[in-house]
């Protein structure tokens, strides 16, 4: 059968290259080097890995290919066809999916209030905790005694003196001596 090279037989069969050269990396798909160090597969090793190819492309003629049996492949939905459906598809599943979705979302917010609510609980408990010691310490303040003001040691206006500087300091001492 004939060698094809990589590119001629991801064009034939649709596929991209980086699928066949990891198939051939991963030992499914089998491959020969020819004299130019060029990987060459066999059309029928494609043909038993793949299955038929998706067209024949030979000076930008597309051949229709047939099944083994001579028929040809049944008709394929055009592209039209197909994202019509797939649109019919979503609207009809979209309310189901928006209606889990806000059901989800008041599960999420019902747990997040409970949760706020009791952070207000233990913030109003701390609350009460707080002042209840703010009352203990007002209590305990009341009860020490004033401390006694003793008149011989008034505050007195302390003495003024004036500042001397090391060399003023030492002419005294100079004079004591």
């Amino acid at each position: 059968m004939t060698k094809l090279t990589v590119s001629e037989a991801a064009r034939q069969w649709g596929l991209s290259r980086g699928l066949l050269y990891k198939d051939m990396h991963d030992g499914k798909l089998a491959y020969e080097k020819d004299n130019r160090d060029k990987k060459r597969i066999d059309a029928s090793e494609m043909i038993r890995l793949y299955g038929q190819p998706v067209s024949n492309v030979q000076d930008g003629e597309s051949v229709t290919v047939t099944n083994v049996s001579g028929e040809n492949p049944p008709s394929l939905p055009s592209n039209d066809e197909m994202l019509q459906t797939l649109l019919k598809t979503i609207t009809e599943s979209k309310p189901d999916f928006h209606s889990a979705e806000v059901e989800a979302l008041r599960d999420h917010l019902a747990t997040l209030k409970d949760q706020l609510r009791e952070k207000d609980r233990q913030l109003e408990a701390r609350n009460s905790e707080v002042s209840a010691l703010l009352d203990q310490i007002r209590d305990m303040s009341n009860r020490l005694l004033p401390a006694p003001i003793d008149d011989d040691y008034a505050e007195t206006e302390p003495e003024q003196t004036s500042k001397r500087r090391w060399w003023q300091i030492r002419r005294k001492v100079e004079i004591l001596d």
